[in-house]
């Protein structure tokens, strides 16, 4: 008979209870508990895909397979690092402390608010950024994301033979970020909390739709924009095909660079520049920190920033963006750009129509 519940029968859950009610009886119970809901709570709301959440659970729960984990279960007879052959291989030195793991934090140029020692834990550094006020919620998803990149990198270099550059892994944790970002956003923008219908500008400024998109099977990206006046209508347009293959970060943050460069060679001085990519809005605001893989073309678009009397980067959603998608998607025809001038292009009229006359979700 299992005194532990009413009914007398034994189950794990009430086993867990009993021993917390012994501990609190005991005065063992701390204020941990409630910080440690605190983490689990940040890592759920983390904005990364699933398999990641449940990477950065285990990670903290000291339940990953590192050869510190495995001696203790007495797998393997040594717990040194394969690598670097210099420490132990624990979670903490897999992720920061191991020559390898360097290499990947120094190309992704993250900079943690305080000094990550050698004798903390992986759950000491998740710890001290859920109390760091503000809560450092970007450069989590950073610290989590990268640690995967480093894992999977490490679980697949036996059939390799050798690592992926370190900027290879940032590019790629870079990538996969933004898509389920970009993938989450398109998702919301189905379910609407806020209807606004076309806002005409002030003249003499204009507004700009600029949008990529990746042609995988054709080893190529291309890019779309369309520049409007007050009213709507269309002053110039272009589709362009770039032969290389870019991440979705990448391809827009190019695609943005290339509109700025056209807006002014065709005569715009006031113009408010909007993509469907809030990462790259973010970024563009200084709310957000340039990825490595994006950094140079983040500073070309500045600097271009400065010709101009008036300039303003806003993010709309998909549905306000769909003319300068259909151009980006259009460029996969094209052998090198398209440009249309005074004329709406056959392709993006009734988008165009739509824009003007319908609602649809804004977020300036």
């Amino acid at each position: 008979m299992w005194k532990g519940i009413k009914n007398g029968k034994f189950s794990a859950n009430s086993a867990y209870n009993s021993i917390r009610e012994m501990g609190n009886n005991n005065g063992e119970d701390c204020s941990d508990d409630s910080g440690m809901k605190r983490v689990w709570k940040c890592i759920r709301n983390l904005k990364l895909p699933n398999k990641i959440q449940s990477f950065a659970w285990r990670a903290c729960c000291k339940a990953l397979a590192t050869k510190s984990n495995l001696k203790k279960r007495k797998i393997t007879k040594d717990d040194i690092c394969p690598q670097c052959g210099k420490e132990a291989k624990t979670n903490l030195h897999l992720l920061w402390f191991c020559d390898w793991a360097k290499e990947v934090w120094s190309n992704s140029k993250a900079v943690f608010p305080f000094v990550i020692e050698s004798s903390w834990s992986f759950i000491d550094v998740v710890w001290q950024l859920v109390n760091h006020r503000p809560i450092c919620s970007s450069l989590m998803e950073k610290l989590f994301s990268l640690y995967w990149e480093i894992w999977k990198d490490r679980n697949t270099v036996r059939n390799r033979s050798r690592h992926c550059a370190g900027k290879t892994l940032v590019r790629s944790f870079a990538s996969m970020v933004e898509e389920y970002r970009a993938a989450n956003e398109r998702v919301c923008a189905l379910n609407p909390t806020k209807l606004v219908k076309w806002h005409p500008l002030d003249p003499p400024r204009f507004k700009m739709n600029v949008d990529g998109a990746v042609f995988k099977d054709h080893r190529a990206t291309g890019s779309g924009m369309v520049i409007r006046d007050s009213q709507g209508l269309v002053l110039a347009a272009m589709s362009k095909r770039i032969p290389t293959t870019l991440a979705a970060l990448e391809i827009e943050a190019k695609s943005m660079e290339i509109a700025v460069h056209f807006a002014w060679e065709m005569g715009f001085r006031e113009v408010y520049f909007e993509t469907d990519s809030c990462s790259l809005k973010n970024i563009l605001t200084g709310i957000l920190v340039a990825f490595a893989s994006i950094e140079t073309i983040i500073e070309s678009i500045l600097a271009q920033m400065d010709k101009f009397r008036f300039t303003s980067f806003t993010h709309v959603k998909l549905d306000g963006n769909r003319p300068a998608h259909i151009l980006a998607q259009f460029a996969k025809q094209v052998g090198d750009f398209v440009v249309w001038l005074e004329e709406t292009p056959n392709l993006i009229e009734d988008a165009c129509s739509q824009d003007v006359s319908r609602t649809f979700l804004v977020d300036l």
